[in-house]
């Protein structure tokens, strides 16, 4: 099925052209990066230790705040996003907001979640190793603090609540957790105290409203503090490394605790939500020597052993795909086949088998097989299968099928204890589960996919001093599908040995192995991974660490957080793929295919970049790698200006791989028939027609050819070199030099002069932001009637360096802008107009957050002949004016000269408009609008409109707030007798339905379970709402349509949907659908939405079918939304994604899941005349 729908793809290419190209261009874009980053912060011992990191909103803001701790502080960043790029001094109290501090200086886990039900996050964290004394800090007390302050956690009133406790092994993120268990959609405080007892170890469960009641300090183990403590068997030490995982794993909606020892021979248990759920009150007790308080247990024995004092894994996932997790676990070692170590699977079907039973069964590993479904043997060679969260799970290859990653950090394979990490597919998973199977993973039995290798003896990969494995499984380039990212501390690296690494193994990389089984690579080659990060100093990287992965520059893709606890630091690197950091001035055409030449220097430096477009090589880029945040562009024309012909090439150099020559491409002009080259110059202003030292080129001549790349005609001009390290630029000069936008054009014929008395704009100061000439024609703000034959004018003016200039026509926004050069000037003219009366709007925004507006209305009638009539001049009602005859305009002498007329166009108006930066409207949004301190409220209609009548001119300042969104506008108006119009873009707003959400919501909001700890399954469940309120009537017209922008996240997007309708949709069908993809969701139905990480998904099909069996599709925004238009008639309808399932059994008899309601599950509803559901 796989490379069916490959070849359906590849077939459908030819249809979609150039953005398949860009699909596949990006898949390939593994590349290798050397110790870099792109946010560090430093300056504190033992930093960034196993669980100190956490992330949310503290503050009460909207926005992402960011938790890093170290030996002895922990500290706080609102807003972090604002802090992308910087070197961050953690003891800078300029920089941070706030920061704690701790007795004991050795490390902190730390937790952002609600935890006393207000809705807001919270801050959890224990103190250190030693005390372990948790402390929970309420956001409302957090709003109190003074920014830039720093607050010991010992002081009373710094704090919400302390909890005293016996806990050991503070540093481990796993046991502070935030579950709801008595099923009351909060999240309840769970902590792992596995010094307690004795060293038979506790868990403790608050419950939300509880804790919401508590303050002060608080003795852990008193029965008043606590509603259910877990008590463990005598000397287990339970939970001990993090072995706590809650999740349903009976099936039957409710969060179950799966906990484990490592202690004797080990044992695991699991606990259900029928043991938990149903006790309330405070000091209930449950013991795990008692059969009757827990479901099921297997204990290891002397041949196999569950840890032996070692931690071993555990995690909870949806292996055999079918929608409920199962249990998975591995082992310390085992004495089946010479000490080899196994990895066990446990169906939720088995699990579920013993949900309901008075007394929970004991099984014992080694003999009772028929209780698991799958044991993997590791290889004679493995010794190190227990590795403490050394187990992953995702889909590299896209089949829908969850692939199995395991880490076996001592193997000997390639060199002695050098470990390895296995790769087995979805696919040989499926055709080896059954009861009591086994899987060998010796070499000869296919049994695996691939196996990465450590690159020397004792690297022990995956190994970082029983922290936990640096082992994560996330989509890091920003793609749509996973990628595989590990390390160790042992690595010996060209830096130091044991410096410690990490590999980045991109989904591309991974997938290309995937068509054959026992593939093996040696980690010593730089060809067997994408990427290998150097940990830099003896003894630093990942040491007692985990990797984590949160979006720190709020751009939608993942980041990557990796600390150097050793050397104080912790080091961000950004997710996405190369591509989505080039520059944004470039046109789709020059970024649709791109690749790295393979000749470039694999490790660090500099690399080359070919972009190109259906195999026609556009240019080589030069990258240097030196910081992601911050590529060093050069060698491309980015300044590239298909307007005047000019481009600007950055600082030539040869590149590795591409010699010292380069083929320039550059914008030609309408009637151009030659093109310069200018070297030595600076800037724009620079490339001139008789620049120094410049060749001027013919078609033909010394290889100069002309191209058409995406309707854009380009000079190809070969065998350019950069002698000296000097600027190279380009100018495409016409046959006829055009007049630079400060020319005026001289008639070579007698004109018709109209007379007329100009009014003077009454501010003396020349304004920030001019139009100079429309066409060739000067623009005179003392008219606004204007006439041109043409269809494309092209617009020049000036104003002030850096500002970007926006046409609107028609009150509708022109995706071109143009940023006013260092020279003042700005140009726009690739709008093509149709023949009628045009309302056109520019505007400019300075360094001063002021905007500049200019109007004026604009006839395009091509039967006046070539050039423009005279401008109709506005009455005059000034007293004092004289009389004057402005520039007059050559009149055709084939074309009557038409009478001038006045216009009479009443007072000015001012059209506000309130959207989403989706272009869509944001009804009963809250706008003020304030001049001469006098302010005006108004409230948009329904198509999140406001139009004032009677404006004048002055300056005014104009907010717009829906909720907790606001956006603010200065504006400058020039005249008082235009109409104009101001857009206010409330970026993160979206509205569907009754539900709000935005890009930066945290991905669990209020009352839902946390973010689940690396290696935790994400259930792949479906959930589809409907808001019967929100139902369209069924109309016929033309809906408007608007446009997204090809920016890389829209192509992305639109090609998954692109797969998704090839999977799911009749070819015949998906043209319409596209199309439809650039309909806003005005209406929208509700909203598909990923049940575990209450996410909403794009795209998802949502399938609307009718009583006759016809059926009707949308594929979901950005946002999850789904609309269709319907006459009265009885539906149902189903959503489908790869790797999801609708509907969702988790949810089964539920009606609401906050944030959403409303919940659908695939039941047949009406529609009725009045557009209500029944």
């Amino acid at each position: 099925m796989r490379y069916f729908r490959k070849s359906a793809l590849v077939l459908f290419s030819t249809v979609l052209g150039v953005l398949l190209i860009f699909k596949f261009a990006l898949a390939s874009t593994d590349y290798i990066v050397t110790d870099d980053f792109d946010m560090r912060f430093q300056n504190d011992s033992y930093f960034a230790q196993a669980g100190n990191v956490a992330y949310g909103d503290l503050n009460e803001d909207g926005e992402m705040d960011l938790v890093v701790g170290g030996g002895s502080l922990v500290t706080v960043y609102f807003s972090v996003e604002d802090l992308s790029g910087l070197d961050v001094d953690v003891t800078d109290n300029s920089q941070y907001s706030l920061q704690f501090t701790a007795p004991i200086p050795w490390g902190f886990s730390l937790l952002v979640e609600d935890v006393n039900g207000d809705g807001y996050d919270d801050l959890i964290l224990n103190d250190s190793l030693s005390s372990a004394d948790v402390y929970v800090i309420f956001s409302s007390l957090i709003k109190t603090f003074t920014l830039g302050s720093q607050y010991n956690l010992t002081t009373p009133g710094n704090y919400s609540v302390r909890y005293l406790t016996t806990m050991w092994g503070g540093d481990e993120s796993a046991q502070i957790l935030v579950r709801d268990i008595n099923n009351d959609n909060e999240g309840d405080l769970i902590l792992n105290a596995d010094g307690d007892d004795a060293s038979a170890g506790a868990i403790y469960i608050i419950y939300s409203d509880e804790v919401a009641g508590q303050s002060g300090s608080l003795t852990l183990n008193d029965s008043s503090t606590y509603n259910i403590k877990i008590g463990g068997p005598a000397s287990n030490s339970i939970g001990d490394g993090g072995m706590i995982q809650i999740e349903d794993v009976t099936g039957d909606n409710k969060n179950d605790i799966v906990v484990a020892s490592d202690y004797s021979n080990g044992a695991i248990w699991v606990i259900g939500n029928n043991k938990l759920g149903g006790l309330s009150g405070l000091g209930n007790t449950l013991s795990l020597t008692n059969t009757s308080d827990y479901n099921f247990s297997f204990v290891g024995s002397a041949t196999v052993q569950l840890g032996n004092h070692d931690a071993f894994s555990i995690l909870l996932d949806d292996i055999d795909n079918n929608g409920v997790s199962d249990l998975i676990f591995d082992t310390e070692e085992t004495f089946y086949v010479s000490n080899r170590c196994s990895l066990f699977i446990v169906s939720d079907t088995t699990l579920a088998s013993y949900q309901d039973v008075a007394n929970g069964s004991q099984f014992d590993i080694s003999s009772d097989t028929d209780k698991y479904i799958l044991n993997i043997e590791g290889a004679l060679a493995d010794w190190g299968f227990g590795t403490e969260q050394g187990i992953a799970t995702g889909d590299f290859d896209s089949d829908g099928l969850q692939d199995l990653v395991i880490v076996a950090d001592y193997s000997n394979n390639a060199y002695a204890s050098a470990g390895s990490v296995y790769i087995i597919s979805g696919d040989i998973l499926a055709d080896s589960f059954g009861a009591g199977n086994l899987l060998d993973l010796n070499t000869g039995n296919d049994n695996f996919t691939l196996r990465l290798d450590g690159p020397h003896a004792d690297s022990a990969i995956g190994s970082n001093f029983n922290a936990g494995t640096p082992l994560i499984v996330f989509d890091y380039d920003g793609n749509g599908v996973e990628d595989l990212i590990f390390g160790g501390s042992y690595i010996d690296t060209p830096s130091s040995t044991d410096a410690g690494g990490m590999w980045v193994f991109f989904d591309s990389f991974l997938e290309s192995y995937f068509n054959s089984t026992e593939n093996v690579l040696d980690l010593a080659n730089s060809s067997s991974y994408s990427e290998f990060y150097d940990g830099g100093t003896n003894g630093d990287f990942l040491r007692y660490s985990i990797l984590d992965r949160f979006d720190v520059n709020q751009d939608g893709i993942m980041d990557l957080f990796a600390p150097h606890p050793y050397d104080w630091q912790l080091l961000i690197h950004y997710g996405g793929g190369l591509l989505s950091s080039v520059p944004m001035g470039m046109s789709t055409a020059l970024t649709s295919d791109a690749s790295i030449d393979p000749s470039a220097v694999r490790q660090g430096g500099t690399k080359t970049v070919r972009l190109s477009s259906s195999g026609l090589t556009l240019a080589d880029i030069d990258v240097s790698f030196t910081q992601r945040s911050a590529y060093g562009w050069s060698g491309i024309t980015g300044s590239a200006n298909t307007t005047s012909g000019k481009s600007f090439v950055h600082n030539l150099v040869s590149a590795p791989g591409t010699g010292s020559s380069y083929t320039l491409y550059v914008p030609k002009l309408s009637g151009s028939n030659r093109v310069r080259v200018c070297p030595g110059a600076t800037s724009l202003g620079q490339v001139t027609e008789t620049c120094v030292g410049g060749t001027t080129y013919a078609q033909g001549q010394n290889g100069v050819t002309t191209v058409t790349i995406s309707s854009q005609s380009y000079w190809r001009i070969p065998n350019q070199t950069n002698t000296g390290g000097m600027n190279l630029t380009v100018v495409s000069p016409t046959a006829t030099p055009t007049p630079t936008p400060t020319q005026t054009q001289t008639p070579s014929a007698t004109p018709t002069s109209i007379a007329a008395t100009p009014t003077p704009i009454p501010d003396t100061s020349p304004p920030d932001f001019n139009l100079l000439k429309i066409g060739t024609v000067d623009y005179n703000p003392l008219y606004n009637l204007y006439y041109y034959t043409g269809l494309e004018p092209l617009f020049v003016g000036s104003g002030e360096v850096g500002s970007v200039v926006t046409m609107t026509v028609d009150y509708i926004v022109h995706p071109t802008t143009d940023t006013i050069n260092t020279q003042g000037n700005w140009s726009i003219g690739d709008y093509a107009f149709v023949p009628g009366s045009h309302t056109v709007q520019f505007s400019a925004q300075d360094s001063s957050g002021n905007e500049t507006l200019i109007s004026f209305t604009l006839v395009i009638d091509p039967n006046w002949g070539t050039t423009m009539v005279s401008p109709t001049p506005e009455p005059t009602s000034m007293p004092g004016t004289t009389e004057i005859s402005p520039t007059p305009q050559l009149t055709p002498t084939t074309v009557p000269t038409p009478e001038p007329t006045t216009i009479d166009r009443g007072p000015g108006t001012l059209l506000i408009r309130v959207f989403t930066d989706e272009h869509m409207p944001i009804p009963n949004a809250a706008v003020v609008i304030s001049r001469d301190s006098q302010e005006t409220s108004l409230q948009t209609d329904t198509n999140g409109e406001i139009m004032l009548n009677d404006i004048e001119a002055g300056i005014y300042t104009i907010s717009a707030k829906k909720d907790e969104f606001e956006v603010r506008k200065t504006i400058q108006i020039l005249k008082s007798n235009e109409a104009y119009v101001v857009e206010m873009i409330i970026g993160d707003y979206i509205d569907v339905g009754d539900v709000k959400v935005a890009h930066w919501v945290k991905t669990i909001t209020q009352n839902i379970e946390n973010i689940p700890v690396v290696g935790q399954p994400l259930e792949k469940i479906l959930i589809v709402i409907i808001k019967a309120a929100d139902i369209p009537t069924l109309t016929v017209g033309t809906m408007s349509v608007t446009g997204l922008g090809l920016g890389l996240p829209y192509l992305q997007f639109l090609l998954q949907t692109i797969l998704l309708l090839i999977q799911y949709v009749p070819l015949s069908r998906i043209p319409g659908l596209l199309l439809g993809l650039f309909v806003p969701r005005k209406n929208p139905w509700g909203v598909v939405y990923d049940s575990q990480r209450k996410e909403p998904i794009d795209p998802a099909l949502v399938t609307l079918t009718d009583s006759n069996g016809v059926e009707r599709y949308s594929v979901t925004d950005f946002y999850g939304r789904y609309t269709f238009l319907v006459n009265e008639g009885t539906y149902r309808m189903r959503a489908e994604k790869s790797n999801y399932q609708f509907p969702a059994k988790t949810l089964e008899n539920k009606t609401v899941d906050l944030p959403y309601d409303d919940l659908y599950f695939g039941e047949e509803f009406s529609v009725t005349s009045d557009q209500s559901i029944t």
